[in-house]
């Protein structure tokens, strides 16, 4: 672990050989209202407590994005739906036994465990398991979910990996985790699943084809 020249932590990690205990610095950070760069499997992405409004809102900052653009949210399991969303759709478990942890992004409708600022006008939220092994251990030792978004400024091209950071997110973070290249290196696929058939938001990792094939014949 080391200082970069903005005066924030840079850790570097390897992703096959690395202790849970390696990202203490990282669930510190979050913890007490900070904001990461984290690898995924698809890019890197901008990370901060879903219940620290303060850290959300310096990431809208830091990528300038809308405000009334909703951040989607990273979980440590298929059980943390439950906690999280209301009147979740069989298809929609079934996209999650069958893509999580992946690259699959799904919006569901929220429970009132989540904090306002955190949904969108139809209290919404988009969740994703990571199928990463870095991003899999901060989750459970930071307990909490972080926030999903990638680590680019609004429309710009995400990085997949810490080098592709623009110095204007590098230098605006509290710390940056660096596992090297993402594996996948497309974004997640964003599917709308509140309703009673999925729409397709964002087509990504997961060819839509292939989700309309595993779809036939499941009830909603």
């Amino acid at each position: 672990m080391r200082f970069t020249e903005k005066n924030n932590l840079y850790l570097e990690i390897d992703t096959g050989n690395f202790d849970a205990t390696d990202l203490k610095p990282a669930a510190q950070t979050l913890k007490r209202g900070g904001v990461i760069v984290y690898p995924t499997e698809t890019v890197y992405g901008l990370g901060a407590n879903i219940f620290h409004q303060k850290a959300v809102q310096k990431i809208y900052r830091v990528k300038r994005r809308d405000p009334r653009k909703p951040i989607s949210a990273m979980i440590a399991s298929i059980e943390d739906v439950d906690e999280f969303c209301i009147d979740v759709h069989e298809y929609a478990r079934c996209l999650m036994h069958k893509y999580w942890p992946g690259p699959l992004t799904l919006i569901l409708k929220a429970s009132e465990n989540l904090p306002r600022y955190m949904t969108s006008a139809e209290h919404k939220i988009g969740l994703r398991f990571p199928d990463h092994p870095i991003t899999k251990a901060l989750m459970v030792h930071h307990c909490q979910p972080i926030t999903s978004t990638s680590a680019n400024l609004a429309n710009g091209r995400p990085p997949v990996n810490a080098h592709e950071l623009n110095i204007n997110i590098a230098g605006k973070v509290d710390l940056i985790v660096d596992a090297g290249s993402c594996s996948v290196q497309i974004p997640s696929t964003v599917l709308d699943c509140a309703g009673g058939e999925p729409i397709l938001i964002r087509e990504g990792s997961i060819p839509i084809s292939e989700i309309k094939n595993l779809l036939r014949g499941v009830a909603s």
